[in-house]
């Protein structure tokens, strides 16, 4: 528990903490998905009540920056960005944006420049 201890502490620590999110096979990386679960622990980063389960990282904000060659953010086929959403809303972060530099390999030219926008457009 002592490493789960030392992520959970650098995300207390964190007003805003910004996830890289490649998009591997539709899915989220091994890495991403085992600090996630790391994380996720009863009474440290949620609590069950008895309306349901409740967050308890309030008042932080979440920036997923995803990165895909064929998958476009919020699709049929986009399982992670929809997943670390959830995951950032479940722990109790609501504000949640992402930017995305997606389906890169169907337009890079126009994709990137895109994706950067959306950066320079970011209310931190």
């Amino acid at each position: 528990m002592a490493y789960a201890d030392v992520l959970l502490n650098e995300v207390r620590a964190a007003h805003i903490i910004v996830i890289g999110l490649p998009v591997y096979n539709f899915g989220v990386p091994s890495q991403l998905k085992s600090w996630i679960d790391q994380l996720a622990r009863k009474g440290e980063t949620f609590q069950y009540t008895e309306k349901g389960p409740e967050g308890l990282l309030k008042g932080k904000k979440a920036i997923i920056a995803m990165a895909s060659d064929g998958t476009k953010r919020g699709s049929a086929i986009d399982f992670a960005s929809g997943y670390v959403k959830h995951m950032m809303n479940f722990f109790g972060i609501t504000d949640v944006e992402i930017v995305a530099a997606d389906a890169i390999a169907y337009a890079p030219e126009t994709t990137v420049p895109a994706a950067l926008q959306e950066v320079d457009a970011l209310a931190l």
